[in-house]
């Protein structure tokens, strides 16, 4: 039996939507902050992070509601890309030295660093697992 069968995984999931659709909310109504950012990362440039100033928080907000809708994996897919690109960036922007903020939008102001890259870890980890159903036992007689 595998560990993350044991874990409770869908309860996590969950708070983690709430994650992405508060964050992405946040960042929705304050956009230039976003956008400051992003610069910061030194990964884009206008006028495509202009774009991606509005248009990640709303990727946030549906993926945080599409965690919640189903348990299936096909509905975490969009979550666990964003996940991903949050790890990816943070560990671009600490390998090279760079003072960026994080722009996670759950703690203001919170630089890039071990521990918000361990949080993106943990997100994208939780969500890319499987969450098992307990089947009911069958009924057949054969």
């Amino acid at each position: 039996m595998r560990l993350y069968s044991y874990l409770p995984l869908r309860p996590i999931q969950i708070i983690i939507g709430a994650m992405f659709i508060v964050s992405g909310w946040i960042k929705l109504k304050q956009p230039s902050d976003f956008l400051r950012d992003l610069y910061g990362y030194q990964l884009i440039g206008p006028p495509f992070g202009q774009w991606l100033a509005v248009g990640m928080p709303a990727l946030e907000v549906v993926a945080g509601l599409s965690v919640w809708i189903s348990n299936e994996y096909r509905w975490r897919v969009l979550a666990v890309s964003l996940a991903a690109v949050f790890v990816i960036a943070q560990v671009s922007a600490l390998w090279r030295g760079l003072d960026a903020n994080c722009g996670c939008g759950i703690v203001p102001g919170e630089k890039v660093g071990w521990s918000s890259i361990g949080r993106s870890l943990a997100m994208l980890l939780v969500l890319a697992l499987p969450v098992r159903r307990r089947r009911a036992p069958s009924t057949s007689d054969s």
